[in-house]
């Protein structure tokens, strides 16, 4: 991974991270238009930014195609809120719940949700 503008954001969620004296702030997670790089042997990009854990160095992740870069790219994001948010001791939190929708796969069974 290497740091890259972030370029065309597609996708934007704004989580709220709470310290323990009772204040909260915004945390801005932000993912970029995946693009190729087949010019310097990557097939496909897509940076990510998460804005206000201390850190908001625009990531790039690679994938063999668009989409898996995508989804890489939302996983590392992911883990990087909940990295920095321990290291901060905060908790992080979207629509006033824990799951901040981020996640690949949901933790119901898929013929629960049909």
């Amino acid at each position: 991974m290497q740091k890259q503008p972030l370029g065309e954001v597609i996708a934007e969620r704004v989580l709220q991270a709470h310290h323990a004296d009772g204040s909260s702030h915004p945390v801005v997670v932000r993912i970029g238009r995946p693009y190729t790089e087949r010019e310097r042997g990557v097939d496909w990009s897509c940076p990510g930014q998460v804005d206000g854990l201390g850190d908001d160095t625009v990531v790039t992740v690679h994938g063999v195609d668009a989409l898996q870069a995508l989804l890489l790219c939302l996983y590392r994001v992911r883990t990087s809120v909940r990295h920095l948010a321990a290291e901060h001791s905060l908790r992080i939190s979207w629509l006033e719940g824990d799951d901040l929708g981020l996640r690949i796969e949901p933790e119901t069974p898929a013929e629960e949700l049909l």
